[in-house]
C-alpha cells in the first residue's frame, strides 16, 4: 500500500487547490508549449529534437491517466450507485490491512480502486466509466450537449477548450498508440509525425472538458443524471 499512499499524497487536492480538470488542462497546455518550442527551436540538433519529441505522448498519457484516476476516485466516493458498481470493476477482496487503512482514513475506497486502474487506452476508459455510469460512456461524451439541462453552460475556460478541437477519440487513440511504441519498443527508425502529434494535443482538452461536465453532473446531480441517461 506504500505506492498507493505516495500516489494519494502527490495527487490529493488541498484546500483552494484546482480540480482534476483544471490541473489536466494546464498540464496539456504546458506539453503543447513544449511541442511548439521543439518545433520552432533551430538550435537543437535534429537527433536530440527527435528524441525529445518522444516525451510528448508519454507526458500526455500520464496527464490523462492521472485525470481519470482522480475523477474515478471522486465519483466512487460520492456514493451510490457508483460505489456499488465500482466493486464489479475491481473484483478484489479487501485485506485486513486495507480495511485498517480505510478505517483510519489513510485513503478512501474510491482512491484504492482508482489506483488499480490503468487508463492508457480508449477501451479501458470506456469500460470503467460505462460500468460506473450505467451507460455507454464514449457515446455519451460524443453526443452530450453541454449547454442543455442537466448540464451547465461552459465557463470561459471550458469555451476555450471547446474551440481547441473536436476529433476526441482519434486524438486519444493516436496519443495512446504512439506512447505505447515509445515505452515498449526501440522504435529507432520510427518517423515522428509532428503534425499529427500536435493535432492530437489540440483536440484533447475538448475531450477532457466534455468528460468533466458529464462526471460533475453524475456526481452532484445523480438523480437528474440517471433520468437523463434513461431518457436517451
Amino acid at each position: 500500500m506504500k505506492n498507493l499512499q505516495e500516489w494519494i499524497s502527490r495527487n490529493k487536492p488541498v484546500a483552494g487547490a484546482k480540480g482534476p480538470f483544471e490541473l489536466c488542462f494546464a498540464r496539456l497546455q504546458k506539453i503543447e508549449d513544449a511541442h511548439t518550442y521543439l518545433t520552432e527551436n533551430q538550435d537543437i540538433s535534429s537527433s536530440v529534437q527527435e528524441e525529445l519529441f518522444r516525451y510528448i505522448p508519454i507526458a500526455t498519457t500520464a496527464a490523462i491517466d492521472a485525470y481519470f484516476k482522480s475523477v474515478m476516485a471522486r465519483l466512487v466516493d460520492s456514493g451510490e450507485p457508483y460505489l456499488y458498481r465500482a466493486c464489479s470493476i475491481s473484483g478484489r477482496k479487501l485485506s485486513l490491512e486495507n480495511v485498517a487503512h480505510l478505517q483510519n482514513k489513510k485513503f478512501t475506497l474510491g482512491e484504492m480502486l482508482a489506483f488499480e486502474q490503468s487508463f492508457g487506452s480508449v477501451p479501458a476508459i470506456d469500460g470503467v466509466f460505462s460500468t460506473l455510469l450505467g451507460t455507454k460512456f464514449l457515446k455519451l461524451v460524443e453526443t452530450v450537449e453541454l449547454d442543455s439541462p442537466p448540464f451547465s453552460a461552459p465557463s470561459e475556460l471550458e469555451e476555450e477548450a471547446l474551440r481547441m478541437g473536436q476529433d476526441f477519440f482519434g486524438a486519444l487513440q493516436s496519443i495512446f498508440e504512439i506512447r505505447h511504441r515509445y515505452c515498449h519498443e526501440f522504435a529507432v527508425d520510427d518517423q515522428l509525425d509532428k503534425v499529427k502529434e500536435l493535432l492530437s494535443l489540440v483536440a484533447l482538452p475538448s475531450f477532457i472538458l466534455r468528460v468533466d461536465v458529464i462526471l460533475f453532473v453524475a456526481e452532484r446531480k445523480a438523480d437528474e443524471f440517471a433520468e437523463y441517461v434513461s431518457g436517451r
